[in-house]
């Protein structure tokens, strides 16, 4: 006869001799009851059994959800703290563009961090400060300097009916800025100059220092041997291409033109429906290299009786035209025109 053990006493209320009444076992040939043993084979063994690895068998399961949950509670942190770093960052970038350029408008996106890097840069390339105004600032206060060269785009105009708009044009100029202790910038919204006035207390107001050419027009010397720009013809933004007209026997659209650093938009192709230009390339107002974006493409006309055009392409910043609309058929509607990309002023000085 084998007796409970320690352990097994341990299941039962009592001491391990207490007869325990759940359990009668036949010991032996005889058949006489013994409840203090453990029988050899009984149906009461393997319950016992099942009982005991039944209740393992939950106190594992309970100790693996447990596991499951403080997982998922160091995932829940770790993602919200990874939450808590990222918008910071993203607050900090923010900082980044508005604290250069001042005001509130910084998004934080890499764009604008690229632009504040390449902006610091060309801020200190051979010992000139650069100064760069992509909106309208009222009064800015002049610096301390030997020299100051201005550097104006205006906003290139807007398609016109089919026509593409033309280019904003391009200026580099000395500017003397004797006796004057702020400044009034400007900048050109489509189809607009752009100005440097002298500040007076009212927006836009002041004597003129120096104002975009005319759109389209040749634009005005470099300066400096072309460090803030290319030869005058070739620092200017792009015009916007013409739309297509006429239906399938007509004049088919034109794309934009280039600019020194950007590609013209695609002409938009004539069809069943006319298919949209595409935008001018742009230019960032960080590079070294002073120049304008390129023209929108012309919208692609129709050659369906009753369907509509494509529109122009968007100018490319900055100061690009935009595309002409392309032309319904056979009382279609026509396309939009192509908007202009809006001008910049940049202050070089040291």
């Amino acid at each position: 006869m084998t007796s409970f053990g320690p352990d097994f006493g341990q299941l039962y209320p009592g001491d391990k001799t207490t007869p325990n009444p759940g359990i009668h076992n036949q010991d032996g040939p005889t058949g006489t009851t013994n409840p203090g043993s453990l029988p050899a084979t009984s149906d009461q063994t393997k319950q016992v059994a099942r009982t005991i690895s039944g209740g393992v068998v939950r106190d594992v399961a309970v100790a693996l959800g447990n596991v499951v949950a403080t997982v998922g509670d160091v995932f829940d942190d770790a993602f919200n703290a990874l939450s808590d770093w990222g918008t910071g960052v993203l607050n900090r970038f923010k900082a980044f563009f508005n604290g250069w350029f001042g005001g509130s408008s910084g998004t934080g996106s890499e764009a604008e961090v690229t632009y504040v890097i390449e902006t610091i840069k060309d801020a200190v390339i051979n010992g000139y400060t650069v100064s760069t105004f992509t909106s309208d600032t009222v009064a800015w206060p002049v610096p301390t300097h030997v020299e100051c060269s201005a550097v104006l785009i205006g906003g290139g105009q807007s398609g016109s009916g089919g026509t593409g708009g033309l280019d904003g044009s391009f200026l580099a100029t000395p500017i003397d800025l004797t006796g004057i202790t702020s400044l009034d910038i400007q900048i050109g919204t489509a189809g607009n100059l752009s100005y440097v006035r002298e500040a007076n207390g009212t927006a836009h107001t002041g004597t003129v220092i120096a104002q975009s050419p005319m759109h389209g027009s040749s634009g005005g010397s470099t300066v400096n041997g072309g460090l803030f720009g290319l030869a005058p013809t070739n620092s200017l933004p792009g015009s916007g291409g013409n739309g297509g007209f006429g239906g399938s026997g007509g004049t088919d659209a034109t794309p934009g033109e280039d600019s020194a650093l950007a590609t013209g938009g695609a002409r938009g192709a004539p069809g069943n429906f006319g298919a949209n230009g595409q935008p001018g390339g742009s230019v960032s107002a960080g590079s070294q290299i002073k120049c304008g974006g390129a023209g929108g493409g012309g919208g692609g006309q129709a050659i369906v009786v009753l369907n509509g055009g494509g529109d122009g392409g968007a100018g490319g910043y900055p100061g690009g035209g935009g595309g002409g609309r392309g032309a319904g058929w056979g009382g279609g509607p026509n396309g939009s025109v192509g908007p202009g990309a809006p001008g910049v002023v940049w202050l070089v000085y040291k």
